[in-house]
Formats: C-alpha cells, sequence, structure tokens
C-alpha cells in the first residue's frame, strides 16, 4: 500500500509505471498487434516489403514504414519488444 501511495504522490513515477505496463502488453500481445505471415520461419524474422535499395514511407502496408533493405519498422518494433524483455 505504501507503493500506490508514493505512485499518487509521484507523478514522474507514475508515467514510469504506465510506461513500462505498456511495454509489457505490447509484448504480450505482439501476435495479435503484428501477425507473423504464413512463409516466415521465426516470428523474430523481419517481414519484407519487396527489394527496392531505398526505405519507403509510412504506408497501409507497413505503419511505420520500411528500411532499406525493405524490413518493416512497425513489426520489428512491437516483436523487438519481447526480446527487450527476454535480455533485460
Amino acid at each position: 500500500m505504501r507503493a500506490l501511495g508514493y505512485l499518487k504522490r509521484n507523478p514522474i513515477s507514475l508515467v514510469g509505471v504506465l510506461l513500462l505496463l505498456a511495454f509489457v502488453l505490447i509484448a504480450i500481445f505482439a501476435p495479435v498487434l503484428a501477425p507473423p505471415q504464413e512463409f516466415q520461419m521465426s516470428v523474430y524474422d523481419t517481414p519484407r516489403a519487396g527489394f527496392l535499395a531505398t526505405p519507403q514511407p509510412p504506408s497501409p502496408e507497413a505503419i511505420f514504414g520500411t528500411t532499406e533493405g525493405q524490413y518493416d519498422i512497425y513489426y520489428a518494433v512491437i516483436w523487438g519488444t519481447r526480446t527487450a524483455f527476454k535480455i533485460g
């Protein structure tokens, strides 16, 4: 109960806890938020949107856009939260 009282008195701590909770929820719901494609060998293989040499801006297919190798940034960020919690 003291911890809850501390969080109520310290809004910066509350923001930190809420941010951590958001990352935990993203890690738990990664398969729903960014479902792996059928042909992927592993969920940690970031899907490609093509083979162009230039990054692409955000689009309906790649919400955050793509990297130079045409890897979907949104997919990598969502599944990367799971990796971060495994390492951390």
